[in-house]
């Protein structure tokens, strides 16, 4: 298993932000957790966050397990209607 250093990570994410955006923005905090051969416990952001989803541009999607869902058959809906989202 390969860890990224913190200052990587940051610069990671500054680069796909521009590629999101093009702009260079530098973020306001970075703030990397790390579970060493463990399921990661999500709490009630994600409930938030899944509720701001149809708020973002139309351009950009999220879909992945850190939205609440683990099981495949519900990992593959909601890719599929990521896709969807940024193909119209």
């Amino acid at each position: 298993m390969t860890t990224w250093a913190d200052d990587r990570l940051r610069e990671a994410l500054i680069g796909d932000r521009q590629l999101l955006t093009g702009r260079r923005d530098t973020p306001l905090a970075v703030h990397a957790t790390r579970w060493r051969q463990a399921v990661p416990v999500y709490d009630r952001t994600i409930v938030a966050l899944k509720k701001e989803l149809p708020a973002l541009p139309g351009w950009i999607a999220l879909a992945g397990n850190y939205l609440g869902t683990i099981g495949v058959g519900a990992l593959l809906v909601r890719a599929e209607s990521a896709a969807s989202r940024i193909a119209t």
